[in-house]
């Protein structure tokens, strides 16, 4: 069961190189994979440095409720951000 989901992670140098279609695996207590559909760095609107992605995935909610991690590949380099907040988006 697809889902979507908007995730809000700290804005430095490793997320700014998020881009929209890049593959992002969510991690911790659940684990599922996704692809950025878009990206929103909306300073004066929400918190502060913190940049917000809608990620769409084939997976299963139940594979991804509870994550706490998500990684990206910048070059050959896997990175490991803390998620800081989640919201699922649709409902099935």
């Amino acid at each position: 069961m697809a889902f979507e989901v908007l995730i809000g992670v700290a804005r430095n140098a490793d997320t700014a190189a998020i881009t929209n279609n890049t593959a992002v695996r969510m991690t911790g207590a659940a684990n599922g994979n996704g692809t950025v559909f878009l990206r929103a760095d909306p300073d004066g609107f929400a918190e502060k440095d913190t940049t917000f992605l809608h990620i769409r995935s084939q997976d299963a909610w139940i594979h991804v409720e509870g994550a706490t991690i998500l990684q990206f590949t910048i070059g050959n380099r896997l990175i490991n951000t803390p998620i800081l907040s989640m919201k699922r988006l649709d409902r099935d």
